[in-house]
């Protein structure tokens, strides 16, 4: 007879962690949660400073590798953050401190990972980066906003610009087996990071106009390299 309650209290249990996965994901005292994929914190924000934190504002439908349902998210570009609503008033901030795992936006389709890799400081960095070619070589994008502190009048002629969020240039980065760096700014830097592809970089340059700016164009240069790698 307890062997049989024991069963029925189990499928209970199980019942009800499968209908609810996301609840028991959330730590709202800071520490871990059970899986460890994504302890929560809540999210704070400085409404006083204008401008916006985001690229895009708005919370949209996302997936979570490894976790059941889909989830509104959205990406905070100021401080490397996805942050995920549960409710209207309730939003937290995920963890990318424990685990890997991978954030896929349903409507664009813009995958977000948790990488470790080297910023274009040369400092070891463990955060979010957009996924913009996947091959033998893979190329990565990290959305950039920036604080900007206010400026005072210098004379009477001039108005204060008050204290504001701007759009950052993004960083694309390079992936390629376990390292992921900083992708070069001249097709000189390229070189230099694929010496033994000189000869290949050199055809593919004279052969195609390209922008180490433009951002269709940078993919191009890593598809390339990817195909040499077959």
């Amino acid at each position: 007879m307890k062997t049989q309650i024991s069963i029925i209290f189990l499928f209970i249990q199980f019942s009800f962690f499968a209908q609810d996965m996301s609840q028991s994901l959330i730590s709202t005292n800071g520490s871990s949660n059970s899986t460890g994929l994504i302890d929560l914190k809540p999210f704070e924000n400085n409404s006083k400073v204008e401008g916006s934190q985001y690229v895009i504002d708005k919370f949209l439908p996302a997936t979570i590798e490894g976790v059941e349902g889909t989830h509104l998210m959205r990406y905070n570009a100021l401080n490397d953050d996805i942050e995920y609503q549960k409710e209207e008033n309730k939003i937290f901030v995920l963890d990318k401190t424990n685990k890997k795992y991978d954030v896929v936006f349903t409507t664009n389709k813009q995958k977000f990972g948790v990488y470790e890799y080297t910023d274009i400081k040369g400092e070891m960095v463990k955060g979010f980066l957009i996924e913009l070619y996947a091959g033998n070589v893979s190329l990565l994008k990290r959305e950039k906003v920036k604080y900007v502190s206010e400026k005072y009048p210098k004379s009477g002629y001039e108005d204060l610009i008050p204290a504001h969020y701007e759009r950052a240039d993004d960083e694309f980065y390079i992936k390629s087996g376990n390292n992921i760096l900083a992708f070069p700014k001249n097709k000189k830097a390229l070189i230099k990071m694929y010496p033994d592809k000189k000869s290949s970089l050199d055809d593919f340059f004279k052969k195609n106009r390209v922008s180490f700016k433009n951002e269709k164009d940078i993919i191009s240069i890593v598809a390339f390299l990817s195909s040499l790698e077959n």
